[in-house]
């Protein structure tokens, strides 16, 4: 709020406790992810509610696996999980397998592999969150010179490494 009162985010993992500040908080299936952009902010587990992490700095990751009971904290590039809000998804050196969870969470549509290798695969990119055939395109085109193909059939979307021609 602008009177610069003390508000709280509750996911269903967690509540974040926020002390005049810019963040982001995403929820994907079973993992909460909150990023500080600039400010202060306090997390609360509900797993674990005797445990109050450690207030956030500006420029870090928080991830909290529900599943797992995992917690990451480490320091990014906020842009790569701010940049949906004004439109643009922002990847740099992200693994495959990290992009196309997020994308299945947010389009609704299944992913189909042709090897769990794909999902290690580095992708650095911007497009745009708006439009996930346009988001495809992009993805498609970095991956011409690595053989790697792309291909949508209505909420299923196949990438496959094709074998070069003998």
């Amino acid at each position: 709020p602008s009177t610069g009162a003390k508000f709280t985010v509750v996911t269903e993992d967690l509540a974040v406790e926020v002390l005049g500040t810019r963040f982001n908080v995403n929820t994907y299936l079973t993992e909460t992810e909150v990023v500080l952009n600039e400010g202060k902010i306090q997390l609360y587990l509900y797993q674990q509610p005797d445990r109050v992490v450690a207030p956030l700095s500006p420029g870090e990751l928080f991830r909290f696996n529900a599943t797992s009971t995992q917690i990451e904290r480490t320091t990014v590039d906020t842009l790569a999980y701010t940049g949906w809000k004004d439109g643009e998804y922002v990847f740099e050196d992200t693994p495959l397998g990290e992009i196309i969870d997020k994308l299945s969470a947010v389009y609704g549509v299944e992913f189909v592999l042709g090897s769990e290798a794909l999902r290690d695969v580095k992708v650095s990119t911007t497009a745009s969150a708006e439009n996930l055939d346009e988001f495809l395109r992009v993805l498609s085109l970095l991956f011409t010179g690595d053989q790697i193909s792309v291909e949508r059939q209505g909420n299923q979307i196949s990438i496959q490494k094709n074998e070069p021609p003998m």
